[in-house]
């Protein structure tokens, strides 16, 4: 019993030993992946739901006093999701992060990194991101990949206005 169990531990550790070294193989010979799009959505805090995309949307011209549903809002909300579409060779995976910066003035209010997974048949991938309290003013976000030799960023602005 003991002889299995020892066995058992060995074909584990070498199964991740072989699961490590494809992976920084693959990693290797993947094209460098790039940022397609930038999505950010209000999430209403009196309905529970997601507003639809502000990016570069003429239907949300002014976002003025979003806290309490005025201006283009649709409602109540203080907080922003965003979401950023990478691509890449379908199917595939590297170990590879995308950054978001969110600032809001001169203050940095989200500075978070989420790992890339491995690609849709479309070649896509997504990732997610909350950032709280943000609407009073513009909203500065700066996605980037690292973790690769070529650069992929992308920048946006969400004017976010408040006041009496």
């Amino acid at each position: 019993m003991k002889k299995l169990f020892i066995a058992a531990i060995v074909l584990c550790l070498t199964g991740l030993g072989v699961f490590t070294l494809l992976r920084a193989v693959r990693a290797e010979d993947t094209p460098p992946y790039k940022i397609a799009s930038m999505q950010a959505k209000l999430f209403y805090v009196d309905q529970g739901t997601f507003s639809d995309n502000l990016i570069d949307n003429p239907n949300h011209q002014s976002l003025w006093n979003t806290i309490i549903g005025e201006g283009d809002a649709g409602g109540s909300a203080t907080d922003v999701f965003i979401m950023v579409k990478f691509t890449g060779a379908p199917e595939s995976y590297a170990y590879r992060q995308i950054h978001l910066t969110a600032t809001a003035g001169k203050k940095v209010i989200l500075n978070r990194t989420s790992s890339t997974h491995i690609l849709n048949d479309k070649g896509e991938g997504y990732a997610g991101f909350l950032v709280y309290d943000c609407t009073m003013e513009p909203l500065k976000l700066r996605a980037e990949i690292t973790g690769q030799t070529a650069k992929a960023a992308i920048y946006k602005v969400i004017n976010f206005e408040s006041g009496e």
